[in-house]
């Protein structure tokens, strides 16, 4: 398949922190548009383990796009 330069990219080797933001090589990512539910709440180890098995599956892909205003990356997701 031809290369894509969209700036995508599988960030393998991930730590999903919890179901939308997770941290790479010390930097922290949160997924636009993606709305997971909080630490402690029904649901939440579940989106975090669907995070991590998105990452770790190496298929899925992201591009940072913005900052936000706690310092993290906002990076959005590639539909398959």
């Amino acid at each position: 398949g031809k290369i894509s330069s969209s700036g995508y990219k599988s960030y393998k080797g991930g730590k999903a922190i919890d179901g939308d933001t997770y941290r790479y090589k010390g930097e922290r990512y949160r997924i636009q548009q993606y709305n997971a539910p909080e630490i402690g709440q029904p649901g939440s180890q579940k989106a975090t383990c669907d995070l991590q098995r998105k990452i770790n599956s190496g298929s899925y892909k992201w591009k940072p796009v913005a900052k936000d205003v706690y310092g993290r990356t906002i990076v959005k997701e590639k539909r398959k």
